[in-house]
């Protein structure tokens, strides 16, 4: 805010030219107001003085002007400014209300304002800001409450337009819903990732051929042992190489290798370990999850409300893809044979007969506190290779939504190419 400067008439005021041995501001002040004091014949808490350089000087006595008013003309004269509508913050003699600047430049320091009409002139300047500045927060604090109110207002409605179009749609795709975690549940069942003969082809497919497979062991979710033995020992080192990457196993490691001559041809055992990670199991597409980690409570009820409206949409928009696939599941489920343990080895038969291998053993299993009725069944088979991959992939195949739990294969001999397999086996 610019500041309003008055000019007071000189014949108010004494004015006198003084010589003094000073060069500071401040000690001029208080010489001059000593020499007022001494020779004005007024009482010093009724004038006012004033004093300013007209020619200083290092090297000797400064010239120095010096003013005296009345405290009460002053006050007077600012008084009949303020009428007018402007409030002085500083009066000064009209003789220094020039436009030269070296004259404004000279007369800047003079103030004949009495310092005590100063002090409340600031005091009542610093109450206005602090009022301006309390007003504006508190218009500021209370806008920000109403728009918080309006807010928080408009997010009650739509949270209640989100319930209502929610229990609308969960209506219509309740059906469609159950439909969906049915296919979804046969999917995880049918899945091959992470099965053994997934793994076994993926394994097939990395060993080099020079080395001789002579044990599998297979214990579902946790580890495939490979047992065998080649020529060279940097044969072994490129065969792990080769498992390492693979994305079915996250950790694989050679246990133990050694030296043994066969017919005076020297070859190097080896036994490596593979860890199995969690097979992703195929499903169906959805939006991506929009619930918020923070907020308040009711954002987060809108975040899974609009959640749940985008799945119940998609789940509309793909009906008939579901439809589909639930009458392909039903059509599966009804060729299924006889249900159970009496249903799960007569199938299991008929696959050893259908793909060549030999039967030896088979019989149920029982598992303490499971009351399901479909037991797992282990059994014992005699094939060659071909016969025996044969059979893993048609237990994969089987209608009943067969699982091998742990398998242990093992050549017979080292003159018989013979396989004998051991399998724990579930429906």
């Amino acid at each position: 805010m610019d500041s309003v400067v008055t000019a007071f008439p000189h014949t108010q005021a004494i004015v006198k030219t003084l010589t003094l041995p000073a060069a500071d501001l401040e000690e001029i002040r208080s010489m001059v107001k000593l020499y007022a004091a001494r020779h004005i014949p007024l009482p010093e808490e009724e004038i006012v003085v004033e004093g300013c350089f007209l020619e200083r000087r290092t090297d000797g006595p400064s010239t120095i002007l010096m003013i005296v008013v009345r405290k009460e003309d002053v006050r007077r004269h600012v008084e009949m400014i303020a009428q007018a509508g402007c409030a002085p913050d500083k009066v000064v003699l009209d003789s220094m209300m020039t436009p030269e600047k070296e004259v404004k430049t000279l007369f800047s320091t003079i103030n004949l304002l009495p310092e005590e009409d100063r002090n409340q002139r600031f005091r009542l300047r610093l109450k206005k800001d602090l009022i301006k500045t309390g007003s504006f927060f508190l218009a500021f604090g209370l806008s920000m409450v109403v728009m918080f109110g309006l807010r928080r207002h408009e997010k009650r409605k739509y949270l209640q337009a989100l319930t209502r179009t929610e229990k609308d749609l969960s209506a219509k795709t309740k059906e469609w819903r159950a439909m969906q975690q049915e296919i979804r549940m046969m999917q995880r069942q049918t899945s091959r990732n992470g099965s053994f003969l997934h793994l076994l082809a993926d394994v097939q497919a990395r060993i080099p051929k020079t080395v001789s497979i002579e044990s599998l062991s297979f214990e579902k979710g946790q580890s495939l042992d490979v047992e065998g033995a080649c020529l060279q020992m940097p044969d072994i080192l490129r065969m792990v190489e080769a498992l390492q990457k693979s994305p079915l196993f996250p950790k694989v490691e050679l246990v133990s290798s050694g030296r043994r001559s066969i017919g005076g041809r020297d070859l190097v055992d080896f036994h490596v370990s593979c860890r199995l990670g969690a097979g992703k199991s195929p499903r169906m597409e959805e939006p991506s999850p929009l619930m918020a980690a923070r907020g308040n409570p009711m954002d987060r009820d809108i975040a899974r409300k609009e959640q749940a409206i985008l799945i119940d949409r998609e789940i509309l928009r793909t009906q008939e893809t579901i439809r589909r696939d639930y009458r392909l599941l039903q059509a599966r489920a009804k060729g299924i044979p006889e249900s159970g343990t009496t249903g799960l080895l007569k199938e299991l038969e008929a696959l050893t007969q259908k793909s060549g291998v030999k039967l030896e053993h088979i019989a149920p299993q029982s598992r303490a506190g499971d009351p399901s009725a479909n037991a797992p069944v282990s059994m014992v088979i005699e094939s060659p290779w071909t016969s025996l991959a044969r059979f893993v992939y048609q237990v994969y195949e089987s209608p009943l939504i067969l699982d091998i739990e742990s398998a242990h294969l093992r050549l017979k001999s080292d003159k018989d190419t013979s396989i004998e397999g051991e399998f724990t086996l579930v429906s």
